[in-house]
């Protein structure tokens, strides 16, 4: 009977330390959501590095963003302010506000992103939904998202 109880004893605290070293080894691993650090600077970044900062801070047209940056620097020069972004063709003021705190003007790039998956990006508001091959007649004209959707 007394080694029964000891084999469970053991069981039982064998048992809470693994339940233990998982719950501080995930905590550690994955680590609160980390957020982005630093900035990029946007007068010396490459094409390739802009819109991959475009694109993980949620900017769906990263790379056509990311050429207007480099072809409006080229055509005007090194930017004097972060606002000066916004006449870029392609950036909306919302896209900027997504940005500006993490983009800069002079000194080196030292941004890192945090942990989060940038946003999807659709062209349509919402998930996609598959196109039938064969005309159903339940949209107008066949529509794979139907009238209560935005067109581009």
């Amino acid at each position: 009977m007394q080694s029964g109880k000891r084999s469970m004893r053991r069981i039982i605290t064998i048992l809470a330390g693994i339940l233990v070293l998982v719950m501080f080894t995930g905590s550690t691993a994955y680590g609160a959501n980390a957020k982005p650090t630093g900035k990029m600077n946007i007068n010396t970044a490459t094409q390739q590095e802009l819109a991959w900062f475009l694109w993980r801070n949620g900017l769906g047209n990263a790379i056509d963003l990311s050429e207007n940056i480099v072809s409006y620097r080229r055509s005007n020069g090194p930017f004097s302010d972060i606002r000066e972004l916004r006449e870029v063709s392609g950036i909306t003021d919302h896209e900027f506000d997504r940005i500006k705190l993490w983009i800069k003007l002079t000194g080196e790039t030292d941004y890192r992103p945090g942990n989060e998956r940038p946003t999807p990006y659709y062209p349509y508001p919402g998930a996609p939904a598959p196109y039938d091959d064969q005309p159903n007649n339940r949209y107008p004209n066949d529509e794979p998202y139907g009238p209560w959707r935005l067109k581009p």
